[in-house]
């Protein structure tokens, strides 16, 4: 068995058992088989005074307390001092103390002899409270227990706005300065559910029955008088110009007019004929203006004047003479003049074919409106086949309006065509000579006269 000398001067026979953390540090000792000092691990406490706060404070395990530990206390640590529902180290807080950090009391608000808490200050109040005492009668016997009721349809009338300032415990009585009955027109109730209070003024009133609708009352001078104005509702008449119409004494209830009965006429637009013409406006208020169209450039007066064509020239009816119209096809369409000489002297002739290709005449001028019928006398000395017409066309040359077919024949021909009876005033009607026959044929003849007439 080994022997060791310690520090104490000692002699351990193997005995010892402790170990660093059984021994204060710094404290140094020999335990076990080795010669080399040990040092303990056991630290001295260092707290000596523990103050109580809103952290927790914590003595470390395995600590060496030398020195006995003082915990702080308070006297303050009292339920009064503790906000209700708090608990402060097991001090539960008073129900009467709460938290007045939010707290928004105003003194004008709270009533005198009260008292509370705002944010952590004592508030006392200084609102008064209100008695009939706090108001000035103006003659409290006019009213008795009546009470005052604004009745008016407005936001004036029969109403007042009154000033306070302060807590009405119950009720007040606000009187109104001159609500007396005298001054109040007679027979007026105003008032409320107390009591009425009944005018008796009249004496200043002006109105007499003259003044007032018939039918209507009113007090005037301590009496009711009827009124005797007529009423007259929604008075009309009529009068024409020039002339003048009274109107009743009375009301009016100013839906009545007075109307002009006069006759009126409208304008209109006047074109010039042969005959006198009369716009009958006589005893008429104008409206408008009549405008008279001037005479066209080209007019010409059917009347004296119906001829197309006769005794070898154009008349004033064609005074523009005639051409022929060809077609060929696809080929550009073709318009060549025809001397009055050539259509009486020696023969025209208009073409068909089976093809695409025509001959026409086509006298240049437009038929006049006033023209009912054209009579023309032709002369045929060549061939003619059917199909071979004068006709009137409109705005076209295949827009048939009227037509006379040729026969035959030898020797002179009467044909005779009819305008519309109610013509187009905005369409061209046209004379022409035309073959319709649906293969190639030429028609030849000598055009002796051609008339227009009226009827």
């Amino acid at each position: 068995m080994p022997v060791r000398f310690n520090t104490g001067g000692g002699v351990a026979a193997g005995k010892d058992t402790a170990t660093e953390k059984d021994v204060r540090y710094p404290k140094t000792f020999h335990s076990g088989q080795g010669v080399k000092a040990k040092v303990g691990q056991i630290l001295d406490c260092a707290v000596k005074r523990i103050i109580p706060s809103t952290k927790k404070q914590t003595i470390p395990a395995g600590s060496y307390i030398a020195e006995e530990i003082t915990v702080d206390g308070d006297e303050a640590l009292v339920s009064k001092n503790i906000r209700a529902g708090t608990s402060i180290f097991g001090v539960d807080g008073k129900w009467s103390v709460v938290d007045t950090a939010t707290a928004n009391l105003d003194p004008e608000k709270m009533l005198e002899g009260c008292m509370g808490f705002s944010e952590g200050k004592e508030v006392n109040g200084n609102m008064k409270t209100l008695t009939d005492s706090s108001f000035s009668p103006a003659d409290a016997s006019a009213f008795n227990d009546c009470r005052i009721v604004g009745a008016a349809q407005n936001s004036w009338v029969g109403a007042f706005d009154y000033s306070l300032a302060g807590y009405i415990n119950g009720k007040i009585r606000i009187h109104i300065a001159n609500l007396l009955a005298g001054n109040i027109r007679s027979g007026v109730k105003v008032g409320g559910v107390g009591g009425w209070l009944t005018g008796t003024f009249t004496s200043d009133a002006t109105a007499t029955e003259g003044d007032i609708l018939d039918g209507k009352t009113a007090g005037a001078k301590g009496s009711m008088i009827r009124g005797s104005i007529p009423v007259q509702g929604t008075w009309n008449a009529s009068c024409g110009t020039n002339e003048s119409v009274r109107i009743p004494r009375g009301y009016h209830n100013g839906l009545g007019q007075v109307a002009n009965s006069q006759a009126t006429m409208g304008g209109q637009t006047v074109t010039p004929t042969t005959s006198q013409q009369t716009v009958s406006c006589s005893g008429k208020l104008m409206t408008g203006d009549v405008v008279v169209n001037p005479i066209p450039s080209n007019y010409v007066n059917v009347s004296s004047n119906p001829t197309f064509f006769s005794g070898g020239t154009y008349g004033k009816l064609a005074d523009l003479g005639a051409y022929y119209y060809e077609q060929h096809g696809s080929e550009a369409d073709t318009y060549t003049t025809i001397s009055a000489g050539e259509i009486s002297g020696n023969s025209v002739s208009v073409k068909s074919s089976s093809g695409n290709w025509e001959r026409m005449i086509i006298f240049r001028r437009c038929i006049p409106a006033k023209i009912k019928r054209i009579v023309a006398v032709v002369d045929v000395g060549g061939s003619i086949y059917y199909s071979t017409y004068m006709m009137i066309v409109k705005d076209r040359v295949y827009n048939t309006v009227s037509k006379a077919e040729m026969d035959g024949l030898h020797g002179d021909q009467t044909l005779t065509v009819i305008m519309p009876d109610n013509p187009d005033p905005n369409a061209k009607y046209a004379l022409i000579f035309r073959c319709t026959l649906s293969k190639t044929a030429t028609s030849t003849f000598r055009i002796k006269s051609i008339i227009g007439y009226e009827n």
